[in-house]
């Protein structure tokens, strides 16, 4: 069993060198992050169109590493479209502290774990704006609603979005002070530019690569009012960030 937990970029780097290792038949648990930018495929797609024969799965949720490292208990979601991998697979990595639910919408799974990054921005956004609650409740329920629009268009299971893999994941992320899209977007509401915003986190943001990739859906004309949003004042030097988003939020319609 092979373990994915790297920046989604070098996914493809990877896939080689298991092929110049022969390592090609094995099971592949991933929790990268993230959408290809050329292609909209998943870590998912990308592994499999490179290593046909390795059984993939996913694993995904409301899961903070550093909250599971202090011995605190969580539950994520592990994805697999083979049921056999799934029980071989609970048997192996459940114990005290992690516990499992299961479904085999990979793709879902896989795309509510890429879309929450960006929503946890927009909650660091507010936060450094100097927002509160009232603010974060309003962005977390239309960023659930977005979800659903992009999973529809890309023809997936949207209800995957109300799970523990979207809605649970995206909670923890907005509310953590652990999370690094979440920061990403604090520093960008206190006036921070995004190369500043990212040096000062000093780790990898996957929700900006996300936006990055969100950018190819505006021309189908999708109706993503927030995440738009959000791409804006990363890529678009927005002058005047607090109106950008509160002009944003008063217009959406849920």
């Amino acid at each position: 069993i092979v373990i994915t937990v790297i920046p989604s970029r070098f996914i493809e780097d990877l896939a080689d060198e298991m092929i110049a290792h022969s390592a090609t038949k094995c099971t592949i648990v991933n929790a990268s992050k993230g959408v290809q930018h050329s292609t909209l495929k998943t870590v998912g797609e990308t592994i499999l169109d490179k290593l046909p024969e390795i059984n993939f799965a996913n694993i995904s949720g409301p899961t903070i590493a550093k909250e599971l490292a202090e011995g605190l208990p969580a539950k994520a979601i592990l994805a697999c479209r083979d049921i056999a991998t799934l029980f071989r697979l609970q048997s192996i990595l459940e114990n005290d502290l992690l516990s499992f639910e299961y479904s085999r919408d990979v793709k879902g799974v896989e795309l509510a774990a890429s879309l929450k990054g960006l929503i946890a921005i927009a909650v660091g956004i507010a936060d450094g704006l100097g927002f509160r609650t009232n603010m974060f409740g309003l962005i977390m329920t239309y960023g659930v609603h977005e979800f659903v629009t992009v999973m529809k268009f890309l023809g997936v299971y949207h209800k995957t979005a109300y799970s523990i893999a979207g809605i649970g994941d995206l909670i923890t992320t907005c509310i953590s002070e652990n999370s690094r899209n979440r920061r990403f977007g604090k520093l960008l509401g206190q006036g921070y530019s995004r190369n500043d915003a990212l040096k000062e986190v000093g780790m990898v943001v996957e929700g900006v690569s996300m936006a990055k990739t969100i950018q190819k859906l505006s021309k189908f004309n999708l109706s993503i009012p927030l995440i738009s949003c959000v791409t804006r004042i990363i890529f678009d030097d927005v002058e005047d960030v607090r109106a950008e988003m509160l002009n944003t939020i008063k217009t959406i319609s849920g």
